[in-house]
């Protein structure tokens, strides 16, 4: 009794795992066949989008590489999903100060472009009067102009380096080498700027 108990449950398990197997299959044939409604209700119905073939690619992957934009963007809007929770996580309990700090460059960059915006405007004026412009006036919109550019370079490498680090923590998580880096770090970059623009 007990050896059939044990054969029937060695069966269920097998036949669990190839059900399992066939539901990811399914999911890569539906996407080579480019029929975007199955491989939503594929989804649906538990299909892994971070699962890979014999080759090492992912759903996602399989998608662009034939062409499936609007399942690739189906499947990217999944792993996004997926991945946000963990990248908020990591950034609310890691990068706060960071992420302070990045808000505050966006504010002195925004503040230096509207005295830039201020600089040039008056130079703009001038076009249609009858009067000449003072190198005072040039000097100030250049002044203006390079603080801007500066500060731009400042925020960009900022948010760059900021990238880095919550990447790095984020590929601790298994399933983070199953996403691409490119969509790993626009997942990250979009999600820091979703964050400062929230920001006070």
């Amino acid at each position: 009794m007990r050896k059939k108990i044990s054969t029937a449950f060695a069966v269920l398990l097998i036949l669990s795992l190839i059900s399992c197997s066939s539901q990811e299959d399914k999911l890569f044939r539906a996407i080579k066949t480019g029929d975007a409604g199955k491989v939503s209700e594929l989804i649906e119905d538990g299909a892994s989008v971070l699962e890979t073939n014999k080759n090492g690619l992912t759903p996602l992957d399989i998608a662009r590489l034939n062409g499936q934009t609007e399942i690739a963007g189906l499947l990217y809007d999944q792993v996004k999903r997926i991945s946000e929770k963990d990248i908020n996580l990591i950034m609310t309990g890691k990068f706060e100060k960071q992420l302070n700090l990045l808000k505050e460059v966006d504010r002195k960059r925004i503040r230096s472009y509207n005295s830039y915006l201020s600089a040039n405007e008056k130079l703009l004026n001038l076009i249609s009067d009858d009067k000449r412009i003072s190198n005072d006036l040039i000097m100030e919109e250049e002044k203006y102009f390079k603080l801007h550019q500066a500060l731009i370079k400042d925020y960009i490498n900022s948010k760059v380096d900021l990238i880095d680090e919550i990447e790095k923590e984020f590929d601790t998580f298994n399933y983070a080498q199953n996403i691409t880096k490119p969509d790993k770090r626009h997942i990250i970059n979009v999600n820091i700027m979703f964050r400062l623009s929230n920001m006070n």
